[in-house]
């Protein structure tokens, strides 16, 4: 089974219109000793799509994915829940 740490940090994008588009998530994967970057996912973003994008980088099918560390990163990540 492949394990890949995760990293989250929110941040805003200047002049959109929506709630939901004001904030979008970088990831940062770490598989193995390779870091993996994720940018601009959405928050409505669900775990098994951002399976599905590890697995374009690293060719481990979702379900054979761990998903570790799941936390905010402290800079720029106010008012993420």
């Amino acid at each position: 089974m492949a394990t890949t740490a995760m990293d989250t940090g929110a941040t805003s994008l200047p002049n959109s219109s929506s709630a939901e588009s004001k904030q979008k998530v970088t990831m940062i994967a770490k598989w193995g000793k390779e870091r993996i970057m994720l940018t601009d996912i959405l928050p409505t973003t669900t775990l098994f799509e951002i399976k599905e994008m590890l697995t374009e980088r690293t060719n481990i099918l979702p379900k054979r994915q761990k998903l570790i560390g799941l936390s905010l990163n402290s800079k720029g990540a106010s008012g993420v829940q």
